[in-house]
């Protein structure tokens, strides 16, 4: 059945909302790989074992020819020639790298209409900053944005570089976006449909057909005039043309971000709108989205700027950016890798959106007989600290490395061994489980003088459970004293240092319980590996405040070998593995069911490390191994939401980047941490 589309005719663009007949297509493709080389002149051992040919064809099989691809494949091409008499692998059969299949995660956001009061009352703002206008249930997962050109041609070339120039310069750099490919689409309705948004260059008023994510798989989702020959044509003159294009640019990449216009705020001044109906009487307002802080006249989004839209070069206004970083993050986002094939170990750190370095490599000091434990991120990401091991004396050293500078700030020698380490909900503190002969506990250090804050005795403690709030005033400490012993959750009171609870949880066991919280601290999900000697493990969950233990159901499959676990909400448990061949899963509580992230992981990789920082986005380490020598690949796997509104997120991992790391030595408990601003 056809459904008619509403169009809604603005004063310089338009934006047509409907529904497309039938459903949008289901969108699989290939990832990318980015390969590079560190400042210390590490060469991947995965990137060597690549062919440049079959990595081309599977970028071209993608229709993604972004920057990082053309320098991933000039990588390979060179480390594959310049290495070929130093390295046996190179000969190696390129690796069958994973395909992605769909899994839904919960939506979100609401409606718009469920969530405009609670924009409202949260989007407090410091006075002076101004805010925007926008349908929050269109906001893209995925923070990297697929666009392509329908109709390039060679008049054009200079206005489209413009284009990109105005949309990195100013949403790009604002926030955690990044807009990639910028190449020639390839044909509408061809298999496999391009995951990202079409854009058509064409004379008259500027068009975003659809807000937001819901653009994907639309013909011609924006339209674009690059000459002004029958629109605004006082931007034809030399010194006007490029301000003209930039500004209509930044402006339609606003919409593409699911931002309206400005002035279809309910609290818009009467002036602003009698204007806009007498330059355009035919215009609709957009009612129902959500309004973020006081209304921005000067607003990128907004036909009432003084002096007119194309009255001089326009950027983002503060209240620009205050609404693109509430929704998307911002930038600065960080990952700190750490090569512990080196001796001492190196800390290698990109930009999480390109995969670029953006510093030097760190070499960690005084490491000599030591090995990387522990590596973590403080909440506000000021610091990553970690914990180096010496196997023989069994002692410690607690350090971290200053995120604003990239410098190393301090380390601490501990005469303990330090079982687990998880960072304190306000940044301050490192709350370590140490352990001594048969002594153990819960310790915590203050991380501006890595002193001792605090000791609690704990004997038997094994993990940490992460706070997930700045005001947690609970930690919650995994118990198990070993082979044949019962478990049990203790409750630390932060600010008497004090136990308050122990709550038995689990079976007897020799290998601890998996934990992780809930965002409000109210429940914990527990991974049990099931009885010793026995393949049963199963998934549980623990009333924080009641003490309430229940087991959920058996984790399928059976040998999944849970090693990490990130509660994303209430109803979803995001669970890394060891087994090889089997993507990190997603556990959804409301229906009990299993399902892995991606499809077609090798049958020699697992990727038993994770984190999500927005629920979203998710951070892997995928470790392959040669022998007995195990390798590491990082991931990110961004989520789109294949149509509007209200549908569950659907992970489908297209086009999204994978950066290859060997290290040929110890397997550390997690070797990387993500600043995400």
């Amino acid at each position: 059945m056809l459904i008619t589309k509403t169009i809604f005719v603005k004063n310089r663009d338009r934006i047509e909302r409907g529904a497309v007949t039938g459903a949008l297509p289901d969108f699989t493709s290939i990832i990318q790989i980015m390969t590079k080389k560190n400042t210390m002149g590490l060469v991947t051992p995965l990137v060597k074992w690549l062919s440049a040919t079959i990595l081309a064809a599977s970028l071209a099989a993608c229709g993604a020819n972004d920057s990082g691809s053309s320098l991933a494949t000039a990588a390979v091409t060179k480390t594959a020639d310049s290495n070929t008499a130093k390295d046996t692998r190179s000969n190696k059969a390129a690796m069958h790298l994973p395909t992605f299949s769909e899994v839904k995660f919960s939506p979100p956001v609401l409606s718009s209409t469920d969530t405009t009061k609670a924009v409202l009352k949260t989007a407090g703002q410091p006075k002076g900053l101004v805010g925007g206008y926008l349908y929050p249930q269109w906001i893209w997962n995925s923070h990297r944005i697929n666009v392509c050109w329908d109709n390039p041609s060679g008049w054009d070339e200079t206005e489209r570089n413009w284009t990109k120039e105005a949309v990195t310069g100013a949403w790009d750099a604002n926030s955690d976006v990044t807009f990639v490919d910028w190449t020639k689409c390839p044909v509408f309705g061809e298999s496999p449909p391009y995951l990202g948004i079409r854009m058509l260059i064409m004379s008259g008023k500027p068009v975003t057909r659809q807000l937001g994510e819901a653009g994907i798989g639309w013909n011609q989702n924006i339209k674009l005039n690059l000459d002004f020959a029958s629109y605004e044509t006082g931007c034809t003159a030399t010194s006007m043309k490029e301000m003209c294009v930039k500004n209509e640019a930044i402006h339609e990449f606003g919409h593409l971000l699911a931002f309206i216009h400005e002035q279809d705020r309910p609290d818009t001044p009467t002036a602003c709108i009698d204007q806009v109906l007498k330059d355009d009487p035919d215009y609709k307002i957009m009612t129902g989205g959500a309004v973020l802080g006081p209304w921005d006249a000067g607003s990128i989004m907004n036909y009432c700027t003084p002096g007119g839209f194309f009255n001089g070069a326009r950027g983002l206004t503060a209240g620009d950016i205050t609404m693109v970083q509430k929704y998307y993050g911002k930038p600065g986002s960080k990952i700190y890798s750490v090569f512990t094939a080196n001796d001492p170990p190196i800390v290698s750190i990109q930009d999480s959106k390109t995969f670029a370095d953006v510093a030097d490599s760190i070499t960690i000091p005084n490491a000599d007989g030591f090995i990387l434990r522990h590596f973590f991120a403080t909440p506000d990401g000021n610091k990553v600290a970690y914990t180096l091991f010496n196997q023989q004396k069994g002692s410690s050293v607690l350090g971290y490395i200053d995120t604003q500078t990239d410098t190393l700030k301090g380390q601490k020698a501990i005469v303990e061994e330090v079982v687990d380490m998880k960072m304190s909900g306000d940044s301050k503190y490192a709350y370590v489980v140490w352990k001594q002969g048969a002594a153990g506990g819960l310790r915590a250090y203050d991380l501006s003088t890595l002193a001792v804050a605090w000791d609690l005795p704990i004997t038997g403690a094994k993990q940490i459970v992460a706070q997930r709030n700045t005001s947690g005033q609970r930690l919650y400490v995994v118990r198990n004293s070993g082979t044949g012993s019962a478990q049990s959750i203790v409750v630390v009171d932060t600010n008497s240092h004090t136990q308050i609870a122990s709550y038995s949880a689990g079976t007897a066991r020799s290998q601890p319980l998996v934990a992780g919280a809930t965002p409000d601290e109210k429940t914990l999900y527990l991974a049990d590996p099931g009885p010793d000697n026995q393949l049963a493990p199963f998934m549980a969950n623990l009333d924080t405040q009641s003490g309430q233990y229940n087991v959920l159901q058996p984790i399928s499959p059976a040998d999944a070998s849970v090693h990490d676990l990130h509660v994303l909400d209430s109803n979803q448990v995001l669970l890394g593995t060891n087994k090889k061949g089997i993507a990190p899963l997603i556990y959804t509580v409301a229906t009990g069911s299993f399902s892995a992230i991606t499809g077609g992981i090798p049958s020699n990789w697992s990727l038993p490390y994770v984190y999500s920082p927005d629920g979203k986005t998710v951070f892997t380490m995928g470790q392959y191994w040669d022998g007995n020598i195990p390798y590491y690949s990082f991931i990110r796997l961004d989520s789109y939401r294949m149509n509007q509104a209200t549908t569950p997120v659907v992970w489908d991992g297209s086009n999204h980047p994978v950066w290859s790391v060997g290290f040929g030595q110890d397997v550390v408990s997690r070797p990387f941490a993500v600043i995400y601003r």
